[in-house]
């Protein structure tokens, strides 16, 4: 009885060796799998987007999006959509918009294939032809409906989006 009890005491004094003797085995254990490990059937070969005819490169992964082009941030900069505006104490809400956008007309627009429109826009004095989204002064064409022969136009001055029709 005394050998079982030394036994048990020597078991209990080295139980951390014990623990981390095993977890040193499964941690060789698990590299060995990754250095030795066969390819499998199912693993996934991508294509080298520089090499000619497309030669399959194994164990290629795709290239990363050019980080030096440009990114769109006309909307951060655009008011959040739910930021609430008390109403102006003007009684027509026609009024009630931006002086300086008052000017904005739209004059035609015209159809120029493939489903894509252009619009002639007077700001003020100047006429000028834009397609959607592109920026004339301190405006940008964001749709062009055909059928209402309406357009949305964003405002930096008012920083809101104003609908416009042909007149």
């Amino acid at each position: 009885m005394d050998k079982l009890r030394k036994i048990g005491i020597g078991v209990w004094e080295a139980k951390e060796r014990v623990v981390l003797a095993l977890m040193v085995l499964l941690l060789g254990l698990r590299v060995y799998m990754l250095v030795n490990a066969e390819a499998s059937e199912d693993a996934v070969s991508y294509r080298d987007p520089g090499s000619p005819q497309g030669i399959i490169a194994d164990d290629a992964p795709p290239r990363p999006k050019d980080p030096l082009q440009a990114e769109p941030v006309n909307q951060l900069l655009r008011r959040a959509p739910f930021d609430y505006v008390q109403p102006s104490s003007r009684a027509n809400a026609a009024t009630a918009e931006d002086d300086r956008d008052s000017d904005v007309r739209v004059i035609r627009i015209v159809d120029v294939g493939n489903d894509r429109y252009r619009a002639t826009i007077t700001t003020g004095g100047k006429k000028t032809t834009v397609a959607e989204g592109d920026k004339f002064e301190s405006y940008q064409l964001i749709s062009i409906d055909p059928d209402t022969e309406c357009c949305i136009i964003y405002s930096e001055n008012s920083n809101s989006e104003i609908e416009r029709c042909v007149e």
